[in-house]
């Protein structure tokens, strides 16, 4: 009997894709560079031997972890539920794909009480629950805070012919990244339905083709970038799709939009933007490394593509006259022409 272990890291996204596994252990999968491409490289790897995975992670936000792990458990009565003479609380929720054990960190032994209860004495709550308890709650740091799936997220349907709508294209860094958008007439909410971020090192052409290819409904507007970035919209007009930049470039302001359209509900996102829910979840500021307060400065900023995809959508489409314009093509378009 032998075995081959094989070490990876999630950041490296082409040594994810080079093997096939029998199982996998994923370590501090919670941390914000831990992202939702790195976990579904992981499962084409498993797919194969149908392998299990082992994930030990402490809760850092509300991300893909929360979302894939926690939340379809929420509902499921606790099937052990178990307090230990120092009063650590274990439990343990199942269904038939994922076993959920969440533990406070004195069920460890060796953690000391009194770090724990000086923690539960001057931590932030939210902090204190998801570091400490590894228990899902709203973060004070979290930057879309008013984020609700009962709310702001819908069952996935083709979206029809003749309505006309926009996409946003985060042309540079990392990844490019693409979510497209169209304002629905039957229930007035503007839905979000479609996204796309694969790395950078493709070519423009070959993330324009692409893009093109997944479009199958009417486009009226393509934002591509800050307004900043002219040049990288003339390499994508070059590659076939000719975008308009996006009306100012003050980054809260933009995020105050998306915010501002997520709290009233008149945005919805549909459930197979996996990536772009995860990143809501996990978007949030940082804190001041000597007095723990928050600053405005978003971290690890370059991780959250399709976000800055969405402000850039929905900044334009705000903008009162552009708003209309989206508006009024649905009827000035005739579906069969």
């Amino acid at each position: 009997m032998w075995a081959r272990i094989i070490l990876r890291s999630a950041d490296s996204e082409g040594g994810l894709e080079a093997a096939t596994a029998k199982g996998a252990w994923l370590d501090e999968a919670g941390q914000t560079g831990f992202d939702l491409s790195a976990w579904n490289a992981i499962r084409r790897r498993l797919a194969l031997h149908e392998g299990r995975a082992l994930i030990t992670s402490t809760l850092y936000d509300l991300g893909w972890l929360k979302q894939k792990m926690i939340d379809p458990l929420t509902e499921v009565a606790p099937t052990h539920h178990i307090v230990d003479d120092r009063g650590a609380e274990m439990t343990l929720r199942e269904n038939d794909d994922i076993a959920l054990i969440q533990f406070d960190s004195i069920a460890n032994p060796s953690y000391p009480l009194a770090e724990f209860e000086e923690a539960r004495a001057t931590m932030p709550p939210d902090e204190f629950a998801m570091f400490w308890r590894g228990m899902a709650t709203k973060l004070r740091s979290a930057i879309f805070d008013c984020f609700d799936r009962g709310l702001n997220v819908v069952k996935h349907f083709e979206i029809p012919y003749d309505w006309v709508g926009a996409v946003g294209i985060d042309p540079v860094g990392a990844h490019v990244a693409a979510v497209w958008g169209v304002l629905s007439p039957r229930d007035g909410k503007f839905h979000i339905y479609r996204e796309y971020r694969e790395p950078f090192g493709k070519t423009t052409q070959g993330h324009a083709e692409e893009i093109l290819r997944l479009t199958h409904e009417r486009i009226a507007r393509w934002i591509i970038g800050q307004p900043g970035e002219r040049q990288p919209r003339l390499d994508w007009k070059a590659a076939g799709i000719d975008g308009e930049s996006p009306p100012f470039a003050d980054l809260w302001v933009g995020i105050g939009r998306v915010y501002s359209m997520l709290k009233s509900g008149d945005m919805v996102i549909h459930d197979n933007c996996e990536g772009l829910l995860s990143e809501i979840g996990s978007y949030q500021r940082e804190k001041d490394k000597s007095t723990g307060e928050l600053t405005d400065k978003i971290r690890d900023k370059h991780s959250f593509d399709l976000c800055d995809a969405t402000r850039y959508m929905v900044a334009d489409l705000t903008e009162p006259r552009d708003r209309l314009e989206v508006v009024n093509m649905r009827y000035k378009i005739d579906p069969f022409s």
